[in-house]
């Protein structure tokens, strides 16, 4: 096992890691978290229920303005519904936009529409698909950037078995993108949505020729706490990291990735333990386990107690606090609500251990007081933890 106080040297950065890079990098990522993509997401299911048509079609050109757009939809395949081969389209945005004179955008996009009409003899409205802004153009589209996944729509009946058919039809997809083309509409459509047909064309996209098809595949199955994402990362790394949803991968480790299983505690350890990661990666990982509060975490954090970095000994210091407290496992969404530090008590816990529980924040006095307390702690309950 690497030393703790080795952790992160020669690693991809170009500063050492201090308590204000390490910062620098937390604030980054807990700022950025609100807007990761998997929780913002419009669910397919919710869209396909809505739509009176669900087609395949691509628009050449369209009028933009203030207050909303017009275009004529060429209809390539209907997956649901009944509608003509050419479709008008004039689309009220939520709220206006800026002032100013409408404008024509001549730009081709081939994609998935969801259509909705207030009567049967009515004109034909497009729903809004994806959370990506109020007045885009994109966001009223799931583009397919090849037709390769089309066929896996036919024959789809109900609405769950319909979602589950297109969301796989994206997912294979988004495999297609090449080049500057951003895959991220996966990510956009999946929102909270699993199965195991799901996780299995995700992990295609991982042997996907593209990085930045693979930090999408990677990313939606770190947020889905897949054990097999991450004990490939280290290995996909080198692969995905110049791609923009390296970002969000490392998001993903951070804030979701939340599975149990010795395997997946195991890999934790790996990644914030390999000096060929970058710090990022290694700090999500750091962050991860001290997050999950578990007693087979607790060996690792013990072992950041001894680090010369003042931030790793934080980290160990607070994991193991929050497990003999019984607190919570962190998460997206409690952490919003501060439900995490809503500790209940465990059989280890007493006046000693609330007394001192810490958290980032804490004065480097109240820090140091606390750590050497967690570290005696954790050596008089050792034996009994690791039986």
């Amino acid at each position: 096992m690497v030393p703790a106080s080795k952790m992160w040297r020669g690693a991809a950065v170009n500063e050492p890691t201090t308590r204000r890079s390490h910062s620098r990098w937390v604030l980054l990522l807990a700022v950025s978290v609100a807007a990761v993509r998997p929780l913002l997401s419009l669910p397919i299911e919710t869209l396909v229920k809505s739509a009176d048509a669900i087609v395949i079609g691509s628009v050449q050109t369209r009028l933009e303005s203030a207050s909303g757009v017009s275009f004529e939809l060429t209809v390539e395949t209907v997956i649901s519904g009944d509608l003509p081969s050419l479709v008008r389209i004039d689309h009220k945005w939520g709220s206006a936009g800026p002032d100013g004179a409408p404008e024509t955008v001549n730009v081709g996009l081939r994609g998935l529409w969801f259509l909705k009409r207030d009567s049967a003899s009515g004109p034909w409205d497009v729903l809004r698909a994806r959370a990506i802004g109020q007045n885009l153009f994109s966001g009223l589209v799931y583009p397919l950037p090849g037709t390769a996944a089309i066929s896996s729509l036919a024959g789809s009946t109900g609405a769950s078995e319909l979602s589950e058919s297109i969301l796989l039809a994206l997912i294979q997809s988004a495999a297609a993108t090449s080049g500057q083309q951003s895959p991220g509409f996966v990510l956009d459509a999946l929102g909270a949505s699993d199965s195991p047909n799901i996780r299995s064309a995700l992990r295609g996209l991982l042997g996907a020729s593209s990085g930045r098809a693979k930090g999408v595949g990677m990313t939606a199955l770190l947020v889905r706490s897949d054990d097999s994402a991450v004990a490939a990362l280290s290995s996909e790394w080198p692969s995905l990291a110049d791609a923009p949803e390296s970002v969000e991968v490392v998001q993903a480790l951070r804030s979701y990735f939340r599975s149990v299983t010795p395997q997946a505690i195991g890999s934790l350890v790996q990644l914030a333990q390999l000096s060929s990661m970058p710090a990022g990666v290694q700090q999500a990982a750091v962050w991860a386990l001290r997050s999950i509060h578990t007693q087979e975490t607790l060996p690792f954090l013990a072992s950041l107690l001894d680090s010369s970095d003042s931030s790793l000994k934080l980290a160990g210091a607070i994991g193991i606090a929050a497990f003999a407290n019984g607190c919570p496992m962190q998460s997206p969404s409690n952490m919003a609500s501060m439900a995490f530090l809503s500790c209940p008590g465990s059989r280890f816990s007493n006046a000693d251990t609330k007394r001192n529980f810490l958290f980032n924040g804490s004065t480097p006095e109240e820090e140091a007081a606390k750590e050497a307390y967690w570290k005696s702690w954790w050596q008089s309950n050792q034996a009994a933890l690791l039986r």
